[in-house]
């Protein structure tokens, strides 16, 4: 009888001093939590400078806006976490600001955030994109828009409805809608693009416009009334053509086209 009774006091000694000791690392928890939670949404941790580099056509002041915004649209955890403009925070939204920038804003292709956290910086390291071209677009109402695309093919930028020969354009009469942020053509077209540009610069021939009217069949032509029609296939490189093209130069005035969409082979008429 005696030994059960011991054996009962010990067990609820037991019992007292495990829920003493629960009690006792919960409330050091929540001590040290809080603790923590005051330190982290203290000034020490305040953004004071947003660095905006590489850009040129999006202001510096319109990106550290939409980074402080991202940070300062938070959960309702994350308002008991963190204050406004934190650089802990920042940390942990890299990945978020990031795609927010290049989507908000189609004419920067790259963004990378940096945190420094001695500083009280973030970085923000952009790359916008190349103005290789102006690509104007007929719709179905016969509207012209026209963009700045880049070498990629992507219309980034609202652009000049342009007359003459100084900058590469693309007069699209396909009756696609595009609008901003759109590519105007597939990556395998748009490398095509490219190359075709560079033939026409390589061959000495001054035309910088070039008409797409049927993608279905992935051709382009020649707009300049100084030189006779040239037809090209936007899926393969033109470059064999370059010295065969060159052969008649001397004569391109009395020809009506030069046609190039077969590859490896140079028709004219």
């Amino acid at each position: 009888m005696f030994d059960y009774l011991e054996a009962r006091r010990n067990t609820i000694r037991r019992r007292r001093v495990r829920r003493f000791q629960v009690t006792v690392f919960a409330l050091f928890m929540v001590v040290l939590v809080g603790l923590f939670l005051v330190f982290i949404r203290t000034p020490l941790f305040e953004i004071r400078t947003v660095n905006v580099d590489g850009n040129k056509l999006v202001s510096a002041s319109d990106i550290e806006t939409e980074v402080l915004n991202i940070l300062n649209d938070r959960s309702i955890i994350e308002n008991i976490v963190f204050e406004d403009n934190n650089t802990l925070f920042a940390m942990l939204q890299k990945n978020s600001i990031t795609e927010d920038i290049q989507l908000s804003h189609p004419t920067i292709k790259y963004a990378k955030i940096s945190v420094d956290l001695f500083k009280n910086t973030v970085n923000v390291l952009v790359q916008e994109r190349d103005q290789y071209g102006v690509w104007c677009s007929i719709d179905t109402e016969d509207t012209k828009h026209c963009w700045w695309f880049d070498s990629d093919g992507v219309l980034f930028m609202e652009g000049p409805a342009l007359q003459g020969g100084l900058i590469r354009k693309v007069m699209d009469y396909s009756r696609l809608s595009l609008k901003q942020g759109d590519r105007a053509l597939s990556e395998q077209h748009a490398d095509v693009l490219r190359s075709i540009f560079v033939f026409l610069e390589a061959s000495g021939l001054k035309i910088k416009t070039l008409g797409l009217y049927e993608r279905e069949n992935a051709e382009i032509q020649t707009e300049d009334d100084n030189y006779p029609m040239i037809y090209f296939s936007l899926r393969h490189d033109p470059a064999f053509a370059l010295v065969g093209l060159k052969k008649i130069h001397d004569r391109l005035d009395t020809l009506k086209y030069v046609d190039l969409r077969v590859k490896n082979r140079v028709y004219y008429k």
